[in-house]
């Protein structure tokens, strides 16, 4: 059993100072009008006299009427709030000017943005806010939530689709002012929203790999942009201060993720003989890579020496537990997992390991049954789901599966995992297009030989025998280094079905090929044996 890897992601805050210039371009740009007694603040700027400037500005404002006056004047005000630090007399000079001409979008972005640099609201900065719906104003909407200051006014913000959970104006200002802080925010929100193909588009495109890496080293991770990733670990390797063993963590997981095996078990081992309490990460990985690898009785030192290093750990308790039952020591698997769940007897995983692995409860309605009440304790566990949704369609209940499908859909909204069972039970009722719409989907998401499979199960049956192909040789590949008796048989059928496709094809030495490998795999295999006796025929006529 491999264990899920969450990897802690926080959102950094922009750099404020790239967002003030955005907006501060936006205040400059909206100044025109004619000059009458307002040209006479500007000299007092200059020279700095910021007491006198306020004074003439309160007078003038007492004075202006025309639209285009007060333009002119708020130019002024601006930069003397700018100048000097006292954004009050912005607030108060657009207010003002907001009363005067309501219309006019420009001077109710002036009044939001004296109250975001002030922290002080007036009870109309609602108006104002919705008033700013131009997408010139995001850069003060985006300064005003980096604050906090739109926290208050977080249904405005989100009817003018501003809220800082949108990485697409994140992404949007990154372009128009190539500041990384921006393009980094929106990829961390793209990954908090499960976008991996988005991040991997932001990290190749807009961040250099040597800004903020080690928050870019989990961005590349959890993207599964791992060339990044690995550059990204030689340069801190190069920093004595960044801690060595999380990077060498990092790099066997990259091995794993490459279906690397070896260079990983290499990798975690030498973890485990440097710094044995270090972690239990190297112990369950190493573990279940010889189990992945056909040594499955590799696996069990391993374990106990974790066990008794990490005894509260879960995913080392139901590792241990998998591996003990897979060699037929059930009464030594349940020991470990009731042990455990002696300390956390609310778990819900490990209560299912524990009826997995419980004789008297393996009937299937029984089973269903306890499933059922799980579930209903404990509807925010994602592995409990899948495994109940995979029970379910091994029982072909697909009545059952869409019941609980259309229960955890909003809860799991980016899992791949739901598009997969919900082809299958298209599949079962005869909707095939639909079925391949599904599998797909959850391919881009997920790269399962399962779903490889199925897809060219699907293609194979509406006889587009060329895209069959295609996917069955992707299922092949993704296992081609599991070897292990447990995948053999898997292997085998799916060397067999790419020598169908090559019969069907007319391809006669490709399915020898293809049909005397999976008999290697497995001699029982009955369909590829038949194989062979058409391909014997063929050869006589």
């Amino acid at each position: 059993m491999k264990p899920d890897q969450k990897r802690l992601v926080i959102l950094i805050v922009s750099a404020l100072a790239a967002v003030l210039v955005a907006a501060a371009g936006i205040m400059l740009l909206i100044s025109k009008g004619k000059d009458m007694e307002v040209r006479d603040i500007a000299p007092l700027l200059e020279r700095g006299e910021f007491a006198q400037a306020e004074t003439a500005v309160l007078q003038t404002a007492k004075e202006i009427r025309s639209e285009s006056d007060w333009y002119d004047l708020l130019s002024h005000v601006y930069n003397l709030a700018e100048q000097s630090g006292n954004y009050a007399i912005l607030s108060e000079i657009a207010g003002k000017a907001v009363k005067r001409h309501f219309r006019q979008a420009d001077f109710h972005a002036l009044l939001v943005y004296g109250q975001f640099k002030t922290g002080q609201f007036s009870k109309k900065i609602n108006k104002s806010i919705k008033r700013i719906s131009d997408t010139r104003f995001e850069p003060i909407l985006l300064y005003g939530q980096m604050n906090g200051a739109v926290t208050e006014y977080k249904e405005n913000a989100l009817l003018l689709n501003t809220d800082t959970k949108d990485p697409y104006i994140y992404e949007r200002l990154s372009r128009r002012i190539e500041e990384p802080a921006l393009a980094l925010n929106s990829a961390l929100l793209w990954m908090h929203q499960g976008n991996g193909a988005k991040v991997r588009s932001i990290l190749r495109k807009s961040i250099d790999y040597t800004y903020r890496p080690e928050v870019l080293l989990e961005l590349a991770f959890d993207s599964g942009e791992f060339d990044m990733a690995e550059k990204i670990i030689h340069f801190l390797k190069l920093n004595e201060s960044v801690n060595r063993s999380y990077l060498d963590l990092m790099e066997a997981d990259i091995s794993l993720y490459r279906n690397d095996l070896d260079r990983a078990l290499h990798l975690y081992e030498n973890m485990i003989n440097k710094e044995p309490d270090a972690s239990w990460i190297p112990y369950c990985n190493s573990a279940w890579i010889h189990v992945v690898q056909g040594g499955i009785n590799g696996s069990i030192p391993i374990l106990n020496q974790a066990l008794k290093l990490f005894p509260g750990r879960k995913e080392i308790v139901l590792t241990a537990a998998w591996s003990y039952a897979r060699i037929g020591q059930e009464d030594e698997a349940m020991g470990i997992v009731k042990t455990y769940l002696q300390e956390h007897p609310e778990d819900t995983d490990a209560q299912l390991m524990e009826i997995i692995l419980d004789p008297v409860i393996r009937n299937p309605e029984k089973l269903k049954t306890t499933l059922w009440i799980l579930y209903a304790e404990d509807r925010s566990n994602p592995q409990l789901v899948r495994y109940f949704c995979a029970f379910l369609a091994g029982l072909e209940d697909m009545d059952t599966l869409e019941e609980v499908l259309k229960r955890v859909e909003g809860e799991y909204p980016s899992a791949d995992w739901i598009p997969f069972f919900k082809a299958l039970r298209a599949v079962y009722n005869g909707e095939l297009e639909k079925g391949i719409e599904l599998f797909e989907r959850s391919l881009e998401e997920h790269s399962r030989w399962e779903t490889c499979f199925n897809l060219g199960r699907i293609y194979s049956l509406t006889y587009r025998r060329d895209s069959a192909l295609d996917y069955y040789q992707k299922a092949s590949r993704m296992l081609e280094n599991s070897v292990s008796p447990a995948n053999d048989h898997i292997r085998s059928r799916i060397r067999y079905s790419i020598g169908d496709i090559f019969y069907q094809q007319g391809n006669y030495a490709g399915a020898a090929r293809e049909a005397e490998f999976s008999l290697k795999l497995d001699p029982g295999n009955i369909e590829a044996s038949l194989l062979l006796k058409k391909l014997e025929a063929e050869d006589k006529r």
